[in-house]
């Protein structure tokens, strides 16, 4: 038996849709056709994709540097020299160049030999770091070579090759807890949490509609 709630809507559906061609009639209610709403779709997935490119082409290296920075624990270990070399109250000019040729030169050799994706020559701790950014690496191609083996200057030249991997080392970041890095920041302006869409641009040229906003300014008489 059905519940009284369920009659009563029942009632009201029926009601509705027995006035439904008398109110279509009055209020000249015409079905808009939503054919061109793929081209919207279109539209709105180009514009998420440019975002996503503007990204990738101006972090990717960047966090990709970061990450392998803390993952050598880049920070700590310049720390502890400078500590030292201060103890035996050795020159700044000094300190400085010790630093550069203990801890900078070898992370950027480290950096270089990781973008080759070869292990041979590495130290424990840099195989450690390719294990695991080995999951990014694989995003690409097998046979994938970084422009002058450099993955810094390949995201800035091809951006599209890779989204993926940025995709990937995002997870990989996560999955680690390591929140301090953020391989997509949505907050940020050109990525969006949200496609922004030009009601314009939709309007007049997608759905080749005549449309004038409310702000638009009156022509002077």
């Amino acid at each position: 038996m059905k519940s009284p709630r369920s009659e009563v809507g029942k009632a009201i559906r029926n009601t509705v849709h027995g006035y439904l061609d008398s109110y279509k009639d009055i209020s000249g209610l015409e079905r808009k056709s939503y054919a061109p709403m793929s081209r919207v779709a279109s539209y709105v997935s180009q514009t998420m994709y440019t975002m996503y490119l503007n990204n990738t082409m101006l972090r990717m290296g960047k966090t990709w540097s970061r990450v392998i920075n803390l993952k050598l624990d880049i920070k700590q270990h310049r720390k502890d020299l400078e500590e030292e070399l201060h103890k035996i109250k050795m020159p700044e000019a000094d300190i400085r160049q010790q630093v550069q040729r203990q801890v900078w030169t070898p992370a950027r050799n480290a950096k270089k030999i990781m973008s080759t994706r070869n292990p041979v020559g590495m130290t424990a701790i840099e195989r450690e770091v390719i294990t695991f950014l080995s999951p990014v690496l694989h995003a690409y191609p097998h046979d994938y070579a970084f422009e002058d083996n450099s993955l810094y200057l390949d995201a800035k030249m091809h951006p599209e090759r890779h989204v993926k991997a940025f995709i990937v080392l995002n997870q990989c970041l996560a999955a680690a807890d390591h929140r301090c890095i953020q391989s997509l920041p949505l907050q940020r302006s050109w990525v969006y949490g949200h496609a922004p869409m030009d009601t314009m641009i939709l309007v007049n040229h997608v759905l080749k509609d005549k449309y004038t906003p409310v702000t638009a300014k009156k022509p002077k008489k």
